[in-house]
């Protein structure tokens, strides 16, 4: 036969080759074809054991990085599993405060260590079970863990999901991703020990949420202590809280409300409207709040606050993700309820100022100054001071 001929059955061996099954048992299929064509003398010998040798050693490759049954399933389950973390890494140093152990007083600390494992059902990303664990440290300086999020995120249809479980409240995780942005700083003014001071981010409860067109919502029943706190209500004694949430543009309105209803303590009743904005240069966000505290065995308290904060992101104008962050808030507690004696339980407001710089995706610094006045006699203080000021040097890590 001629060259031209050989060269044709030479490439359509090595065409046959690459698009052949993978299956190992083909190899005597092929080697039969190509001792055959020798034999018709269409192969010289030589040219049938190139063909055969190459043949096998493509095989014996392939194999090596072919994933068996098993191996694929397992990898299938990896995959519906989401791991991430985040950590803040301070440094306050507190340069005054109404407390004499804080004078003067510099300290490296975890604020808060999040680890969280994500389980996801079926495809996509909207059924899933979430965990959360929380790192903190307690009165006594030990880093201790404790459960933050474990709930069922259930979608129903296209404008309803659902959570089940030690799940989000409406409002302090919401805010965080619209309007205070700086968690790792300090949290939002509502949560704050410094400014309102009223609730947390999560409960054991169910919640239903979603989101039509530009209007976004979430309403939930609790047990109302938090995740921080044990359940010690009869009888209905449960938290029923509530958001609403509607964008045009840059602009975001929200009102959020809650009725928690309590045993032994005062019912609260949080009534919370909220204005912000945000585009590619700055945000600025206003917020007032409404607390009426429904007291068993004594006279209702009234009190009342409001905060405004705001970024102005740098980047377009020098070239670097730098942010600088501001918050002034207040906090009026009613005249009844206050105990000028300690100033904790006093009237306060909060001036807190920052930058925010973004290293990469993973990890963030920050630099701020907080300070805290409160409106309490400073000879009723241990150390003769009516504020608190404190310089924090931060990091955030997430992954």
């Amino acid at each position: 036969m001629g060259r031209f001929a050989k060269n044709l059955f030479c490439g359509l061996l090595a065409g046959a080759t690459f698009f052949t099954s993978l299956q190992i048992s083909l190899a005597d299929d092929y080697e039969e074809l190509v001792n055959l064509l020798m034999e018709k003398k269409i192969l010289t010998r030589q040219e049938a054991e190139a063909l055969i040798k190459k043949h096998r050693e493509r095989l014996a490759k392939e194999k090596e990085n072919t994933l068996d049954k098993s191996e694929i399933k397992k990898l299938k389950k990896l995959v519906q599993l989401k791991i991430s973390g985040k950590v803040y890494l301070h440094y306050d140093y507190t340069v005054n405060s109404p407390k004499i152990s804080e004078n003067d007083y510099g300290e490296f600390k975890v604020t808060r260590a999040y680890l969280e494992v994500r389980k996801y059902f079926g495809k996509g990303k909207d059924n899933y079970f979430r965990t959360t664990v929380d790192v903190y440290q307690n009165t006594d300086g030990s880093y201790v863990v404790r459960l933050k999020y474990a709930y069922l995120n259930w979608k129903i249809n296209n404008f309803l999901a659902t959570e089940i479980g030690l799940a989000h409240r409406p409002w302090i995780d919401w805010e965080e991703h619209n309007g205070w942005l700086h968690r790792d700083v300090e949290k939002t003014f509502i949560e704050d020990s410094d400014g309102a001071h009223l609730l947390n981010s999560a409960d054991m409860g169910i919640a239903l949420k979603g989101k039509v067109g530009n209007l976004g919502y979430m309403f939930g029943i609790y047990n109302g202590e938090g995740y921080h706190g044990a359940e010690n209500d009869q009888h209905f004694g449960k938290s029923v809280e509530g958001r609403i949430n509607y964008s045009w543009g840059g602009l975001t309105t929200a009102l959020h409300l809650a009725y928690i209803d309590n045993q032994d303590t005062a019912d609260k009743v949080i009534v919370q409207p909220w204005i912000g904005f945000k585009n590619d240069n700055f945000l600025v966000a206003f917020q007032y709040i409404y607390n009426e505290e429904k007291n068993k065995n004594a006279p209702d308290y009234v009190n009342t606050g409001f905060s405004v904060n705001g970024d102005l992101y740098l980047k377009r104008f020098v070239g670097k993700p730098l942010t600088l962050f501001a918050r002034y808030g207040y906090w009026n507690l009613d005249k009844d309820a206050e105990n000028k004696t300690d100033y904790t339980q006093v009237d306060r407001w909060q001036v807190l100022l920052g930058a925010s710089y973004d290293w990469n995706k993973y990890i963030k610094t920050s630099l701020a100054y907080k300070y805290v006045g409160y409106d309490i006699p400073a000879q009723n203080t241990e150390s003769g001071k009516d504020y608190k000021d404190t310089i924090m040097a931060v990091m955030q890590v997430k992954w």
